[in-house]
């Protein structure tokens, strides 16, 4: 018998195999190049079989829509209904193959893939991939784990499990939605924009059922800001001795807007003696924290740590996958009654770092938080082995985070003395407390991360500063004016929370939301403050999607959703139903969406309305249509109807041409220098899209070397250029009494007796590298001959050179200079020179 085993990512599976491996470990390449093969005997029902273990990397297929609905010229409501395709996630890794290759001749398949529902539907992409080629009696196992350690591998490999398709269903159904969502109304509002925006260039204005809800967060703080007013309010104080002579400081709970009702009060409470009417002494208890799941995690580590929810995973996960903490990826709080604290325990006690604390724990006993929830995934975040190689800073912080938590959670509850008193001066209550610590308990623990500010100051009420029933007598009053303080942006911990809250995303999608908000640019990230901070984008779009209809951004839709999607998952909803109910939802909000594409059009205007001179100008290869040409800062071609834009070269003036390129069929355009006399032919399609045929992105058509376009210097080029070593071309399109260098800004100058020059397609036959010219003169006659060889021709043409140089210094006749190479300019931005060479 042999066992196929398949991890979701290559160093899993390496750990795995040496872990269940009863030898050596053979390892050797598979047909994808990422995902090596390690063959070794295990244990298995009590029996020595072997076994080969490899990974794949993620998932190993994407929803995508068939080609023909791939086109943004399809109608974007079509994408709710039309049929969605399994495609291979990344086509370059070779998976499918490389897991067929690996079932061939296995009887037994067991999965080791993540624990959570995306773990559990790239179990069913595999068993896709491998059941069919493996023998007619082989049999699925699923491995069930939460941590890389050789006693949990064990362990899980002993107690098998089934595969959960409903699990697998649920991603399946969450993917389809956000893909026919998502891309529908994308492509909707991005066209429509770029159509009478063409200022938006190549943007994307993207949409996500998950996405807008998350900016919709951020954009309600910014309103709140928006709205704010600050005002001044007043509170009173009162400073008084207590028993040992120090002075404590009471006031009114109260805050007042008016600092006259509080000299009011002042003048009614002067020369008033005050009585101690309350004196509370409590010992209170500050709980240890809970088990640590993925969105407290998220939340700490943004507030704490100024890691982002994004890296924050990314650095748990290759913490995870080399055994030094526990599964990440869990909603659990709670551990369970078998959960082994002692084995994690004496790993840490290893180090010289935790062995303090550990100490601690083992001499006060294992006290396990009351609080907390199991909610049936994974256990709490925990550290399995202290790390035996070099961590980064963020590595390291994140480690000590996790490890400091869960030691703090198992040790004893903080015990300190809350005062509370209330001194009655006339008609008037003024309150003070004081917290003493008698224990701190976890926080002997705790990192410098987690602590909290304790009182110190010496305004501190402790329980021997009052008598209840004394007499004191006020020496101070204070009037203190403050201002109302304006909220500060949305931070992440805060817009964790919220999306929690509100149900929008998993523990596991959640950084991916906020990361997407960031790099579509509707949110700034002050990575100093962890604050969010919408873009003028953000709340255009924002705005629009409010107006048109709240549902779109507010996370109603996007909770039920999520909830009918975990109801698959637990076997109390169909795929099919929840599919077809949400789609008919978002549907009918797309209707409504196109219907007011209006208010999109005027959010957008200020950020993108072309306020540059613009007029019709050329024509476009793709769609046969005029182009718009755009002038402001630059210059550039628009095609309404394709929404593209076509960059041009700049600081050169243009002109349009008739003839087309025979390859893209774009209309040409004549670009001529600013600076010189050179002109080129340039095609719109060909300098926007780099072709095997240039040298370099955006070349012109002098730099084209196709041998089947007749606007490139390959049919056109006549002579060596004498300058520069280049090449002289000459074309129909161009001036008929110039050609230029390829290379330089040399151009050339036919004699006055030349009426028109014309390129031929015959090549030379004496040098057989330049083509012929035609050259028709005043009288008529036609002279046919090479540039570059025939002596006679060469006394037709006069080659005007351009050298750049370096400025010269200052003399008397500066604005005036001649030097003996020519007329030298003195623009302080351009020093170069012209010459001239003839031909001879």
């Amino acid at each position: 018998m042999t066992l196929l085993m398949v991890a979701e990512k290559p160093l899993l599976a390496e750990s795995i195999a040496n872990f269940l491996s009863l030898g050596p470990v053979k390892t050797r390449k598979g047909i994808a190049p990422s995902c090596p093969v390690h063959e070794f005997n295990c244990k298995f029902k009590g029996k020595i079989t072997k076994a080969k273990m490899t990974s794949v990397a993620g998932h190993v297929y994407t929803c995508e829509f068939e080609r023909a609905f791939q086109n943004w010229s399809v109608d974007p409501r079509d994408l709710f209904n039309c049929k969605v395709i399994k495609v291979e996630a990344n086509p370059k890794t070779h998976i499918p193959s490389h897991l067929r290759n690996e079932a061939k001749g296995c009887n037994g398949l067991v999965l080791w893939l993540d624990c959570d529902r995306e773990g559990e539907n790239i179990c069913f992409e595999v068993m896709e991939n491998t059941v069919d080629y493996m023998t007619k009696t082989c049999k699925i196992y699923r491995a069930l784990f939460s941590s890389i350690t050789k006693k949990d591998i064990t362990e899980a490999f002993n107690h098998l499990g089934q595969p959960d398709e409903r699990l697998a269903e649920a991603v399946d159904c969450r993917q389809e939605i956000d893909l026919r969502v998502g891309v529908a109304f994308t492509r909707l509002q991005t066209k429509f924009l770029k159509e009478r925006f063409p200022k938006l260039g190549d943007s994307l204005i993207s949409f996500g059922p998950c996405q807008t809800p998350t900016l919709g967060f951020c954009v309600d703080r910014q309103k709140e800001i928006d709205n704010f007013v600050s005002k001044p309010f007043y509170t009173l104080k009162v400073i008084l001795e207590d028993h040992e002579g120090r002075n404590k400081t009471l006031k009114l709970d109260k805050c007042f807007d008016n600092k006259s009702d509080v000299d009011d009060i002042v003048k009614s409470c002067k020369g008033v003696q005050g009585k101690v009417i309350k004196m509370n002494v409590n010992e209170l208890k500050k709980s240890r924290p809970i088990g640590l799941n993925t969105v407290e995690m998220l939340k700490a580590a943004s507030i704490k740590l100024g890691l982002g929810p994004q890296d924050t995973m990314r650095i748990a996960e290759k913490l995870y996958t080399r055994g030094y903490i526990s599964y990440p990826r869990t909603e659990s709080t709670k551990y369970s009654s078998y959960f082994n604290f002692d084995d994690i325990l004496n790993n840490l006690q290893e180090t010289n770092q935790f062995r303090e604390k550990v100490q601690l724990v083992k001499q006060n006993g294992i006290n396990i938080p009351r609080n907390g929830e199991d909610k049936g995934d994974h256990p709490p975040i925990t550290p399995l082995n202290y790390p035996n190689e070099y961590l980064n800073d963020s590595e390291k912080k994140l480690f000590d985070f996790i490890t400091n938590t869960f030691l703090a959670s198992i040790y004893k509850d903080s015990i300190f003395q809350k005062v509370n008193v209330s001194i009655q001066i006339g008609n008037y209550t003024f309150n003070g407390s004081g917290k003493v610590l008698k224990d701190p308990g976890f926080k002997k623990i705790i990192s410098r991360y987690d602590e909290d500010e304790e009182i110190k100051d010496s305004d501190l009420i402790k329980p021997t500063s009052f008598i209840e029933g004394d007499i004191v007598i006020p020496s101070m009053f204070d009037i203190v004016k403050g201002m109302t303080t304006c909220p500060d942006y949305l931070t992440e911990y805060e817009l964790i929370s919220l999306m929690e809250k509100n149900g929008i995303g998993t523990d596991a999608s959640i950084p991916v939301h906020i990361q997407n908000i960031i790099t579509r640019e509707y949110v700034s990230l002050d990575t100093s403050k962890r604050t969010l901070r919408p873009t003028k984008i953000g709340l255009a779009l924002a705005k629009t999607l409010e107006t048109v209809d709240k549902n779109l951004i507010t996370p109603q839709i996007r909770a039920h959703i999520e909830s009918m999607v975990s109801r698959i998952a637990e076997g109390k909803a169909q795929y099919e139903n929840v599919l077809e109910e949400a789609l008919d939802t978002f549907e009918q909000n797309y209707l409504i969406y196109k219907q007011n594409l209006k208010v999109l059009e005027e959010n957008f205007a200020p950020l993108y309305q072309v306020q540059e001179q613009s007029r019709l100008f050329s024509k476009c290869g793709k769609c046969g249509r005029i182009l718009l040409k755009v002038i402001g800062d630059q210059t550039y071609l628009s095609c309404p109807n394709c929404s593209l834009k076509f960059n041009l070269p700049q600081n050169v003036s243009y002109s349009q041409q008739t003839k087309c390129c025979p390859i893209c069929k774009f209309e040409t355009i004549m670009t001529s220098s600013l600076k010189s006399t050179k002109k080129e032919m340039v095609c719109p399609g060909c300098y926007n899209e780099k072709n095997q045929f240039m040298k370099q992105e955006h070349s012109s058509c002098l730099q084209c070397s196709n041998p089947e376009c007749k606007l490139s210097y390959e049919r056109t080029k006549t002579c060596l250029c004498s300058v520069c070593g280049g090449v002289m071309c000459l074309s129909s399109l161009q001036n008929k009494w110039s050609c230029f260098c390829n290379t330089c800004d040399s151009h050339m100058e036919w004699i006055d007796t030349i009426k028109k020059a014309l390129p031929n397609d015959e090549i030379c036959g004496k040098c057989k590298t330049y083509h012929l010219v035609d050259l028709t003169m005043k009288d008529n006659t036609v002279i046919k001959g090479c540039m570059n060889c025939d002596s006679t021709i060469k006394k037709l043409y006069t080659i005007k050179a351009v050298f750049y140089s370096t400025p010269t210094r200052k003399g008397r006749h500066y604005n005036t200079s001649k030097s003996r190479g020519g007329y030298t300019s003195h623009d302080k931005n351009k020093f170069y020179k012209h010459t001239s060479r003839t031909g001879k």
